[in-house]
């Protein structure tokens, strides 16, 4: 995507997909903390270059399954926090 002028506070973009057709979209930046809208193609910009390739847009880059949060620092934590789990045969009752 190669960003256009801006008019009236607005910054459009026109992208040339691979079978030539022609796009035009404006930029917008999705603050942090808020839920990114349906319709939004997320974008990277290229180190040097005024041109952004497309990455993709959220449903495409939606994973199946929940958000792995379980890491072994996250466990550690836990631990330190809440204890560890019991071991076998020393239940209270």
């Amino acid at each position: 995507m190669v960003p256009g002028p801006v008019v009236g506070g607005v910054r459009f973009g026109i992208r040339h997909s691979e079978d030539h057709a022609v796009e035009v979209g404006k930029f917008v930046e999705v603050p942090d903390g808020t839920a990114i809208p349906e319709d939004v193609t997320l974008l990277h910009k290229r180190d040097g270059e005024d041109v952004y390739d497309v990455v993709g847009t959220p449903s495409e880059m939606r994973s199946s399954g929940p958000a792995r949060v379980a890491s072994n620092s996250y466990r550690s934590g836990w631990d330190a926090v809440f204890g560890s789990k019991p071991k076998p045969g020393s239940e209270l009752n």
